[in-house]
């Protein structure tokens, strides 16, 4: 089952669907720079990595 976020004003609810309707439409977006999100995702964990195997200590 779906849930639906709710609002804890109801007069802010009201004044919101008075400006955008009820209805909802799906939105598709195209993801831009993927492969430089993903090439820098990929730095942060091998960088993760890296430090859970290491023996520096400090003090």
């Amino acid at each position: 089952m779906k849930t639906q976020g709710t609002f804890g004003n109801a007069d802010l609810a009201k004044e919101i669907a008075s400006q955008f309707g009820t209805t909802q439409e799906t939105v598709k977006v195209k993801m831009r720079y993927t492969k430089e999100v993903r090439d820098f995702l990929n730095k942060i964990d091998e960088a993760h990595r890296k430090a859970a195997e290491s023996e520096l200590t400090f003090g």
